[in-house]
């Protein structure tokens, strides 16, 4: 029993450690904010993570079969990422002065919406 607790870890922990926008979010909080931003980013990976499990065991994926369908999702999935890109790029350009409380206890984006905007885990490999 111990050993199957124990591959369940390490299992775990290479899951959640892979290199990725998530890790680097909470790194990113954790150092600055301590622990609850960076826990907030992983409670928040885990429920972007339930809506796919959700969507996947619906059987939404089906709903790409259909043409008529098919395509205003992609549209809307690219115009999401695309969005997501943009503001990205534009805060790194320029940047917002906020002090180190603020910027963690309040984040402008939800890790949830992060995460559920790639559909990844759909697939059964981590978030990217």
């Amino acid at each position: 029993m111990s050993e199957i607790f124990t591959l369940a870890l390490w299992i775990g922990l290479v899951f959640n450690a892979a290199p990725g926008a998530v890790f680097s979010e909470s790194l990113r909080r954790g150092v600055r904010g301590g622990f609850w931003p960076a826990f907030a980013v992983q409670a928040g990976s885990l429920a972007g993570d339930a809506v796919w499990a959700v969507l996947g065991l619906a059987g939404v994926g089906a709903l790409f079969a259909v043409p008529v369908l098919r395509v205003p999702m992609t549209v809307g999935g690219c115009l999401l990422l695309a969005w997501l890109g943009v503001t990205g790029l534009r805060d790194a350009a320029f940047p917002r002065r906020s002090s180190v409380g603020e910027d963690a206890a309040f984040p402008r984006r939800s890790p949830a919406g992060e995460d559920a905007a790639s559909p990844p885990p759909v697939n059964g490999r981590s978030s990217p």
